[in-house]
């Protein structure tokens, strides 16, 4: 055991530097297809030199380790693999941000088609669409308008491309339409045994093409969701998802802020907070209104 941890001590003398250029970076657009494909290949030369960076720094936590159990404290040694450790971690996380940095071409071409309908990816939620997005998005015309720029793209950085940026494009198209279908039945308040055994239809196409489509990627939970569970669920409650949505509980902060200013002058919290639901109840539910009997107004002395 000691022999082995001084062999891989001599390994990993003072001497030996661990070096990543990071030079290569593509934090700015390229010009042109032909550079962006140079910058590329460069930053697939820096992700195959971070996983050795971090496979060294697991190698080398061991080895601390080890020297601590077998030879006991020795500050020179320590303070090596320390060394190392800490240059290793800070080239690594320069690869890192350059690698979250980098946007391609087709991203770029793909987010410009996005805005031209008023749909821009949330940063915050990690890139992907949020509210009122994912109804844009699947619209018929705007799943051409996304996939005929990709294709566009293709033409302008490099036409040998183009043939297989057709192909898939044409396998988008598809699965985005048949998921669109999806969408517009579940989404919808209220859903029949007509329009449910329709939904099941669709589920079914769709999950069957984006299968055929990509038959590498993996069912997304959300996907699970949709294909095992959306069926009997519409099925035994008579209603879609638009009645789950949180954008109607979301707009009822506004108000419920405006009645607590309303009913500030109520000192008592509970008071003031059953003044505020009774009044909401009141302006929601016409029922309630037309069920209060009117106040006979005095007369004039």
């Amino acid at each position: 055991m000691a022999s082995q941890v001084l062999s891989k001590l001599a390994a990993t003398s003072p001497d030996k530097t661990i070096s990543i250029p990071t030079d290569g970076l593509p934090t700015n657009r390229t010009s042109s297809f032909s550079a962006y494909c140079v910058e590329l290949h460069k930053l697939q030369m820096l992700k195959a030199k971070y996983a050795e960076c971090k496979d060294e720094l697991a190698d080398l936590e061991e080895v601390m380790t080890c020297v601590a159990v077998c030879l006991g404290k020795d500050d020179s040694i320590t303070n090596n693999f320390i060394k190392q450790e800490k240059e290793i971690a800070r080239q690594s996380n320069a690869v890192e941000k350059g690698f979250k940095k980098h946007e391609g071409p087709f991203v770029q071409g793909l987010d410009t088609a996005l805005q031209s309908f008023k749909v821009k990816r949330q940063q915050y939620f990690g890139g992907v669409f949020v509210g009122n997005h994912i109804h844009k998005v699947l619209k018929p015309s705007n799943i051409s308008i996304m996939c005929s720029s990709m294709i566009q793209v293709a033409h302008e950085k490099c036409p040998t491309l183009v043939d297989t940026v057709s192909a898939t494009a044409e396998k988008f198209t598809t699965v985005f339409s048949l998921l669109g279908r999806c969408h517009s039945i579940y989404d919808q308040l209220f859903i029949d045994e007509l329009k449910v055994t329709e939904l099941e239809h669709a589920i079914s196409e769709f999950m069957e093409s984006f299968r055929a489509s990509f038959p590498s990627s993996s069912i997304s939970l959300k996907m699970h969701l949709l294909e095992d569970h959306t069926v009997p669920w519409a099925r035994r409650t008579g209603t879609g998802f638009g009645l789950l949505g949180e954008q109607g509980a979301e707009s009822i902060h506004a108000r419920f802020n405006t009645l607590q200013r309303t009913y500030q002058c109520i000192h008592n919290k509970v008071d003031r907070l059953l003044s505020i639901v009774k009044e909401h109840s009141l302006s929601i539910s016409p029922r309630i209104v037309e069920s209060i009997p009117p106040t006979n107004k005095r007369a004039k002395s």
